[in-house]
């Protein structure tokens, strides 16, 4: 699993997002890391904000395995958030318990 603290150190940088084995994998560059949120009973939670340009098209919700040179490879669950001019939004939540 991708860590919090590799998420930081990787913001603005690129991961590849491959959902369908007909194409090629999408460009994502990490936006926004949040904070760590404690949830109660040990678990903690975060989120992240990847954006994509509309010309490779949306990307639907779903578990996808994404890459980045820094962090490898990890399946992680990604849900279209919002739809700018020129780019989507994406968002993964992490929830975990601590110490694991």
């Amino acid at each position: 699993m991708f860590t919090h603290d590799q998420f930081q150190s990787n913001q603005d940088k690129t991961f590849y997002a491959t959902y369908d084995s007909s194409q090629p994998p999408l460009e994502l560059t990490l936006v926004e890391v949040s904070d760590k949120k404690e949830l109660g009973g040990g678990f903690e939670s975060f989120s992240v904000i990847f954006k994509a340009g509309k010309d490779k098209g949306l990307m639907p919700q779903q578990t996808c395995a994404v890459k980045n040179d820094n962090c490898g490879a990890h399946d992680i669950f990604i849900v279209p958030v919002a739809e700018k001019d020129d780019c989507y939004l994406y968002e993964s939540v992490f929830s975990y318990k601590v110490g694991s």
